[in-house]
């Protein structure tokens, strides 16, 4: 197996420890970590320690003229999400994009046609939320007695983000946290949401008939994330895997 890792960024490093830690490391031949420049690939390698693992080779765009991969991996910036999708559109492979799949305050009100067009193009396409499992995760071992009437969610990364562009990076975690846990995305059409924001800090409320539904994101220096939510008054935190 042949998977391909796309992008120079943090996020990249976390996919490529999970696949070397993963109890199907003997399957994979060759993880290959591409960036647009050889020499930033390459860069990548050395920041993260992964230079003198055999497993793990860097490459540039060229590489796809030569090799074919089993799985491919988009972990660039958010703005470049499409124009790395369409790249990468024509290999009949397994692609999994992080999330969000674009960038909708880049594209503006063409969002919807780009990503129709992104899923009628890639039928082996699926988008990273892993907010997904964790609100799975509570609906299974919790049973909640009392209609839910509000909940806070709570999340500090180590992000250089400010300002809206936090909101723009973490609230797609927030909403498919919070699509999950109801059950059907077509309850959330009709909604109300409030916001206000400093430089490191980011809130909101959207209002849903009787739900009250808090987002507290900030991004500062952190070794690792911080997550936790509170459904009415029970608190539940999430664990953040370290590395």
């Amino acid at each position: 197996m042949k998977i391909a890792v796309i992008g120079s960024t943090r996020i990249a490093s976390i996919h490529i420890i999970s696949l070397l830690k993963s109890k199907n490391i003997n399957k994979i031949k060759k993880i290959y970590l591409i960036s647009r420049q050889l020499k930033k690939a390459k860069e990548f390698l050395c920041k993260y320690n992964f230079n003198n693992n055999n497993k793990i080779i860097s490459a540039d765009y060229k590489i796809f003229d030569d090799c074919k991969f089993d799985i491919i991996l988009i972990c660039v910036n958010t703005n470049h999400h499409h124009s790395c999708i369409d790249r990468v559109q024509k290999y009949s492979t397994n692609i999994l994009v992080e999330k969000p799949l674009v960038s909708i305050s880049l594209l503006g009100k063409k969002y919807n046609k780009v990503i129709n067009k992104i899923y009628k193009e890639n039928r082996k396409l699926a988008v990273c939320y892993p907010m997904k499992y964790f609100a799975k995760s509570i609906k299974k071992n919790f049973n909640f007695q009392k209609p839910i009437k509000k909940i806070e969610l709570n999340y500090t990364t180590n992000g250089k983000h400010k300002n809206t562009d936090i909101r723009d990076d973490l609230l797609p975690h927030a909403l498919s946290f919070l699509y999950e846990l109801l059950g059907d995305k077509k309850k959330l059409k009709h909604i109300r949401l409030e916001s206000n924001m400093t430089k490191n800090f980011w809130k909101g409320k959207i209002y849903y008939k009787n739900l009250e539904f808090i987002m507290n994101f900030k991004q500062i220096k952190i070794k690792n994330s911080k997550f936790f939510v509170k459904i009415n008054n029970l608190k539940i935190d999430r664990i953040t895997k370290i590395f």
